[in-house]
């Protein structure tokens, strides 16, 4: 099997990079190095450096894409592996992926991110939203990678220039993933893995929605986002709600959480979302104004 280089970019994660490192350290895969990008304020670069056959970078700016391409940089193997500080990873995990990579001769694979066991009520709801990475439902065939689970050849990454530094708030997976696609990459879900990503509580989640709309006015401008939380009305009909549903025993989530909380979340989601979303294309014209 090839080497492979896992990036692992952080901000301010000294209460979760621990267990992501040591299940990093304990994968079963004859050749790999782990860096770790880090921007933090607080103990994260002092708790990675303690750990031996980690290779800890300071980065001078903070951001998902411009670690992310700093963590490419400074790799020395041809294939990219990334998983996020609040994930903890199986020991074949970078088996699986490589596996599917090389069957399949794809650029790139992706994976789901399971809510792990002893999650909280609420964030079990609200990974049954189908968020990161598949949620507790897991990812369908088209959906795009999301970093905290994907391996990608080096190459084809470097050939459109890594991940698009002006994503912000977040997206850049999603643009990174479209552009692999335009640039002629066969890019494809892998079922067969998974890591083990930690849930959000309510603030978080409500805050990650917000974020996540700014992003998504990035990777689109059209206005029907105004009309998102709307969507509330079709929701029980969708696909993922018959997923849910389908998949209720082994996610061992109740029938009240399902047809009212979960929903509820669903809203909100929308709801913050678009206000994220509103916020980022009020702020559009005061730059354009700013540099007219």
């Amino acid at each position: 099997m090839k080497s492979v280089s896992v990036v692992l970019i952080t901000y301010n994660e000294e209460n979760n990079i621990s267990g992501c490192l040591r299940s990093l350290l304990d994968l079963d895969y004859p050749k790999y190095e782990i860096l770790v990008v880090d921007a933090s304020t607080d103990k994260t670069f002092d708790i990675a450096s303690k750990f031996k056959n980690i290779k800890t970078i300071k980065s001078k700016e903070k951001g998902f894409a411009v670690q992310r391409n700093l963590g490419i940089k400074l790799s020395k193997n041809e294939l990219i592996a990334f998983t996020d500080a609040d994930c903890i990873v199986p020991k074949d995990w970078l088996k699986v992926l490589v596996n599917s990579l090389e069957s399949n001769k794809v650029s790139g694979v992706g994976g789901n991110a399971y809510p792990p066991k002893g999650s909280s009520h609420i964030g079990l709801c609200i990974a049954c939203l189908g968020f990161p990475a598949g949620g507790a439902l897991g990812l369908s065939d088209n959906d795009p990678i999301s970093t905290c689970n994907a391996i990608f050849i080096k190459k084809s990454l470097q050939k459109i220039n890594g991940f698009d530094t002006s994503f912000s708030y977040g997206g850049e997976d999603t643009d990174l993933t479209r552009r692999l696609r335009a640039d002629s990459n066969k890019i494809i879900i892998e079922k067969n893995s998974f890591v083990y990503h930690k849930t959000r509580d309510f603030n978080e989640f409500l805050s990650w929605c917000f974020r996540r709309g700014k992003a998504k006015f990035h990777l689109s401008k059209n206005p029907i986002q105004l009309f998102m939380p709307l969507t509330i009305v079709i929701y029980p009909f969708s696909s993922k709600f018959r997923k849910l549903i389908s998949k209720r025993k082994v996610i061992n989530i109740d029938i009240f959480s399902i047809i009212f909380v979960v929903p509820v979340l669903f809203f909100l989601r929308q709801l913050y979302m678009t206000s994220g979303w509103i916020y980022e294309f009020i702020r559009s014209f005061s730059w354009k104004e700013k540099h007219s």
